[in-house]
């Protein structure tokens, strides 16, 4: 449904649907984000992507299970809100976090979590800066 940063409530994350445009093949590309009140019913989501409420979207993809919009939100399968959200969370340590004054270097702090016998997300593995402290309240 939607993801909340403890520190950084104002990014707001969730599955966004989107369907194809009226009067375009299904097979054109051609998509419009499902948003309310021009979409108070339920629709048919062609694809889906991971979204915040700064305007971030992240790219498109088809789901792999069917995606139900109902107004306010898209239902989407498990692995497929996985993917979002780890798409959205990868906006914020890149984003959001990144020009936060408390981020440290992620070398540094995968040491850190080393030494604590923590260990990483996947997110955050490759990241080049995070935020411990988001990064531990988060993720437990």
């Amino acid at each position: 449904m939607g993801w909340q940063h403890e520190e950084h409530g104002a990014h707001e994350g969730g599955v966004v649907g989107y369907a194809v445009r009226d009067g375009c093949a299904p097979d054109a590309g051609l998509y419009r984000e499902l948003a309310y009140p021009r979409d108070d019913s339920d629709r048919r989501i062609a694809c889906i992507a991971a979204g915040c409420d700064c305007g971030w979207r992240s790219p498109r993809w088809v789901p792999r299970h069917p995606a139900t919009w109902v107004p306010f939100c898209v239902l989407a399968a498990e692995a497929d809100e996985d993917r979002a959200r780890a798409f959205w969370r990868r906006h914020l340590e890149l984003d959001v976090i990144a020009a936060h004054p408390l981020r440290v270097d992620a070398a540094a702090t995968r040491a850190e979590l080393a030494r604590r016998g923590e260990h990483p997300s996947a997110e955050l593995a490759d990241a080049d800066v995070i935020d411990l402290a988001g990064y531990r309240r988060s993720d437990r």
